[in-house]
């Protein structure tokens, strides 16, 4: 088909017939499944896990605003709360749209030169959510009372701001069981000890604390083709 137009001869030669030959689906058993984690597919799964310090990574495709998607969509049962980083990616609101959810928003901070960010840690503080979850015009009744699904911070923000990851889970962790790091630019901080402590997938982090999950774009700056992403997950309190 790629051959019989001259757009797709172009496509056909720029990029190589090998590639053409290799996109196959999962109706090849012996490549494994993204559907359930079997076979090779599944093996560099739990590779990556070991290499990403999680419990659990699961390999993504249409990229970490799918990722994002599948987190909250996953962990928010429809019309819950979820705290969430006023400038966080458009794919959290997707999920807070499609789930029916309502968010308290946790507005950053604007600097003279416009660098936007951090969240100031009395925005993160329960006293603050739980008045904010009073005071929302969209939650109503009961649901006032109601513990948040979830919390999500950028992190690094779209300005480059790294966020000490234990001292944000120690705070949210008080509000909910499970926290939210969308490092889909920040994948590589685990392989640079300059990062140390600022981001989500950590070694030796105290027991008890929240779930933690987090989104990378593997194609962004990491190894991968175009929309490649990853979900990776730490337990904790969270069933």
């Amino acid at each position: 088909a790629f051959l019989k137009s001259p757009v797709g001869r172009l496509f056909y030669d720029f990029f190589g017939e090998q590639l053409f030959r290799s996109d196959l689906s999962i109706s090849v058993g012996e490549l494994g499944s993204l559907l359930d984690h079997s076979g090779p597919i599944g093996e560099s799964e739990k590779y990556a896990s070991e290499v990403f310090g999680s419990d659990m990574t699961m390999y993504v495709t249409n990229g970490t605003s799918t990722s994002n998607r599948v987190v909250h969509m996953s962990v928010t049962p429809p019309g819950g709360i979820e705290v969430v980083d006023r400038n966080c990616h458009k794919s959290i609101e997707h999920a807070l749209t499609f789930n029916h959810s309502f968010p308290v928003y946790m507005l950053p901070t604007r600097n003279g030169l416009g660098i936007m960010g951090p969240i100031p840690r009395s925005r993160m503080d329960a006293d603050f959510i739980r008045n904010a979850i009073a005071q929302s015009p969209l939650i109503i009744g009961e649901k006032k009372n109601s513990k948040p699904d979830i919390a999500v911070v950028t992190n690094s923000t779209y300005d480059g701001i790294c966020y000490d990851a234990e001292a944000v889970e120690a705070v949210l962790g008080k509000s909910t069981d499970c926290i939210h790091f969308d490092e889909a630019w920040y994948g590589y901080a685990r392989f640079n000890p300059i990062y140390s402590g600022r981001y989500a997938m950590r070694d030796s982090v105290p027991k008890g604390g929240p779930t933690v999950y987090a989104t990378q774009s593997t194609h962004k700056l990491l190894a991968a083709l175009s929309q490649a992403s990853m979900i990776h997950m730490r337990a904790g309190r969270h069933p």
